[in-house]
C-alpha cells in the first residue's frame, strides 16, 4: 500500500492519507508520461486514494495536463462500472450531471468531484477514456470527530521499510508494544506520554534513543551488595565506596571524591563510541583531572586510556576527552573549557567518537559546544571505570558528587539523538 501525502493543513502527513472523519480534504490530479499517460495523486505515480466513509474529499482535476482525461469513480476498471453514489460533478464552479460533466470537461478550466461514500463496494479510479491511468480508491472507517487522526497499525516487525529523511514524520500505532511511534528520519521512537494511562518514560529503556551495549541508570545495588545492574544487561558493573541518593532521574550514585568507583569487564566493537551521562559535581578547586567514564582503559598503576576515556578538572572547567592503546600511551582528542559541570546542577554530557574519521563531538545539555579531528588507534583494556580515573591509587582523580544515566553507544549519535538523551523521561 502507497504512503502518500495529505496537504489539508490541519493535518500531519500519514501513510494511506488516514484521515478524521468530518475533515475535508483535496486530492489535486495531475497526468504524468509513464510508460504510457498516469494519473499522479498530489504528485504520486497512481497512488492510493484514501476515503474514510462520511468525510468529504475533492479531486481537482483543474490542472490543464488533466485535459483529455475526466477521472471517475468506477466499481471496475472500465467506465461501465461508474459509480456515482455520493458523487457529485461540477465544471467551472457549476454543479452538472453525469453526462454533462464527461461532454464539457475538455472545455472545462475547473472540474472538480466531490465525494462523501457511506457505504461503497470496491472502487478504483480510472479515465473515462482510456485504461491504465489510475489506481485503487481504499476505503476505511474513521473517527466520527476533528480531534484525532486514524493512524495505520502494525506489530513492530511489520514497519515500513526503506523509509528515509524524506519520511520524517510517519506516524503509527505499534500493536506490540500498544503505543504510538515516529519515524525521524532515520529511527523509530515511541511517544510514551498520555492523559489517560501512564506509560513509564525512557531512562529504562536500553534502546534509547537507540540500541546501546550498556546502560547504567545507578538507581541502587538492588539489594546485592556492591552491585552496578546493566539495564541492557552484559557488563554488571562492581561498585567500591558508592552510595545511593535522590538523582536526576530516580536515585544517582554518590562518588566520595577520594575512593569511590565503579568498574566492569571490558567492552569489544567499540571502533565508533558514544558516551551520555548526567553530572552534578561538588568540588570546585582541585586541580587534578577527575574520572567522569572511561571505557576499556588501563587498570594498572599506570591509568592509560583505553577506547574513550573522559575527565574534568573543577579548578578551570576543563574537559579532556582522550583514548589509546590502554597499556603504553594515549592521546588528547578533544579538550574544552566549560565552568557548567561544575555549577552544583545536573548536567547533561555527551561525548561522540568516530575512530575511522578521528572526529570527536562534545554535547552539553544537548548542544554541541566543540569539535575536533584527531586521529588514534584505540584498543580494549582493563575495563570500564565510572567515577575515576584509575592510576592504582585512590584519592587523586576519583569523582565527587553524583553520576546520574550512564549510556554507552556503539555507534557515533546524531546531534538530533543527543538532544533525545538530554530531554528524555523518567518513569
Amino acid at each position: 500500500m502507497a504512503i502518500t501525502k495529505v496537504t489539508t493543513p490541519e493535518l500531519i502527513d500519514l501513510p494511506n492519507n488516514q484521515l478524521v472523519t468530518g475533515v475535508s480534504t483535496t486530492y489535486n490530479i495531475t497526468v504524468i508520461s509513464s510508460g504510457g499517460n498516469k494519473y499522479a495523486v498530489n504528485g504520486t505515480q497512481q497512488a492510493n486514494i484514501t476515503l474514510i466513509p462520511g468525510t468529504t474529499y475533492t479531486i481537482n482535476q483543474d490542472d490543464s495536463t488533466n485535459n483529455a482525461h475526466p477521472l471517475i469513480l468506477s466499481t471496475s476498471t472500465v467506465a461501465a462500472g461508474v459509480y456515482s453514489t455520493g458523487v457529485t460533478y461540477s465544471l467551472n464552479g457549476a454543479g452538472v450531471s453525469y453526462a454533462s460533466y464527461i461532454s464539457g470537461f475538455a472545455t472545462a478550466t475547473q472540474r472538480r468531484l466531490t465525494i462523501t461514500l457511506s457505504s461503497p463496494p470496491t472502487l478504483n479510479y480510472i479515465c473515462y477514456y482510456h485504461t491504465g491511468m489510475g489506481g485503487s480508491i481504499i476505503t476505511t472507517p474513521g473517527l466520527a470527530n476533528t480531534d484525532g487522526v486514524v493512524l495505520p497499525k502494525g506489530l513492530t516487525t511489520d514497519r515500513p521499510t526503506g523509509l528515509g529523511a524524506s519520511d520524517d514524520g510517519t506516524f503509527r500505532y505499534n500493536t506490540t508494544t500498544k503505543k504510538v511511534e515516529y519515524y525521524d528520519g532515520s529511527s523509530w521512537f515511541t511517544l510514551n506520554s498520555s492523559t489517560i494511562v501512564p506509560q513509564l518514560g525512557t531512562t529504562g529503556v536500553c534502546n534509547y534513543p537507540i540500541t546501546a551495549t550498556a546502560l547504567y541508570q545507578l538507581n541502587s545495588d538492588g539489594g546485592v551488595t556492591n552491585n552496578v545492574p546493566d539495564t541492557c544487561g552484559s557488563y554488571n558493573g562492581t561498585a567500591t565506596s558508592i552510595t545511593y541518593s535522590a538523582g536526576n532521574f530516580g536515585n544517582a550514585a554518590n562518588f566520595n571524591g577520594t575512593s569511590s568507583r565503579i568498574t566492569s569487564s571490558p567492552i569489544s566493537g567499540l571502533s565508533s563510541t558514544s558516551i551520555s551521562c548526567w553530572l552534578k559535581s561538588s568540588n570546585s578547586s582541585s586541580s587534578e583531572r577527575r574520572g567522569v567514564v572511561e571505557l576499556n582503559a588501563d587498570t594498572s598503576s599506570n591509568g592509560y586510556a583505553g577506547t574513550l576515556s573522559i575527565l574534568y578538572r573543577y579548578s578551570d572547567g576543563s574537559i579532556l576527552v582522550r583514548n589509546g592503546n590502554a597499556s603504553s600511551s594515549e592521546t588528547d582528542l578533544l579538550t574544552h573549557t566549560d565552568t557548567t559541570l561544575r555549577n552544583g546542577n545536573w548536567n547533561n554530557l555527551v561525548v561522540t567518537r568516530n575512530e575511522s574519521t578521528g572526529v570527536t563531538t562534545l554535547y552539553i545539555n544537548g548542544s554541541q559546544v566543540d569539535q575536533e579531528t584527531v586521529a588514534s588507534t584505540s584498543t580494549v583494556g582493563g575495563g570500564t571505570i565510572i567515577g575515576d580515573r584509575y592510576t592504582g591509587s585512590a584519592g587523586n582523580y576519583n569523582w565527587d558528587g553524583e553520576i546520574d544515566q550512564v549510556r554507552i553507544f556503539p555507534t557515533t549519535l546524531t546531534a538530533t539523538q543527543v538532544g533525545y538523551l538530554y530531554t528524555e523521561t523518567a518513569p
